[in-house]
């Protein structure tokens, strides 16, 4: 799985994120039905300076609650595991 970034050059500056080797699920959201048309395995994504802005803070909380959600779950295992004993 590989994921690079680049800075290139459309209709003004465009950040390119390609993504190869990663799973990804084509749907549309229509009135909140997720209709699946298919995966695919390598893909591209043209954004624009804010587009690549919203992305990357949108990535960071993420990356920031699945931390919290570690760190809880990893506590709660190991507060199960001394009850147990």
């Amino acid at each position: 799985m590989s994921i690079n970034v680049e800075c290139t050059w459309g209709d003004g500056p465009d950040i390119i994120l390609d993504l190869k080797d990663h799973r990804f699920i084509l749907y549309e959201d229509v009135i909140k039905k997720g209709f699946t048309h298919g995966i695919i395995k390598n893909g591209s994504m043209d954004l624009n300076v804010e587009e690549a802005k919203i992305l990357v803070s949108d990535l960071i909380n993420a990356i920031k609650a699945a931390e919290e959600l570690d760190t809880y779950y990893n506590e709660y295992i190991e507060r199960e595991c001394k009850t147990k004993v």
